[in-house]
């Protein structure tokens, strides 16, 4: 959640300026504007949060939710855990609870998944 903290200025050389600050919480962009301008906010709304975009991908068994990893582009799912020094090639894919940690490289076609463990400098490719 977010707040919009609105304040109309005093003409400043016969023009009215609007400021409008956004913050994690009320008073933080209260005090944003005041710190600021020096006057108080004349209105406060409350803005609600998007919700995260979830992104899906079809391992094989229907949808699940899954995202691109960092290093290589490969997908993974939500369930899995990838480090972020592993690197997961593009067309590789890692599901269930499988764990692919250190410097580890799933790369090709290959698939790890179920609760596989691939660790430190171990290659896996198809």
């Amino acid at each position: 959640m977010f707040y919009r903290c609105t304040i109309d200025t005093p003409p400043v050389r016969g023009v009215f300026v609007q400021v409008i600050v956004e913050a994690p919480d009320i008073i933080t962009a209260c005090e944003k504007v005041e710190l600021t301008w020096d006057v108080y906010c004349t209105k406060v709304e409350t803005i609600p949060t998007p919700a995260p975009k979830v992104e899906m991908y079809d391992f094989g068994g229907g949808l699940v939710p899954a995202h691109q990893h960092v290093n290589g582009g490969g997908w993974v799912a939500n369930t899995a855990d990838v480090a972020d020094t592993a690197y997961v090639g593009p067309n590789a894919r890692v599901s269930g609870y499988a764990q692919v940690s250190g410097y580890a490289h799933v790369s090709g076609n290959a698939q790890v998944s179920g609760y596989a463990q691939v660790w430190e400098y171990t290659g896996i490719w198809r």
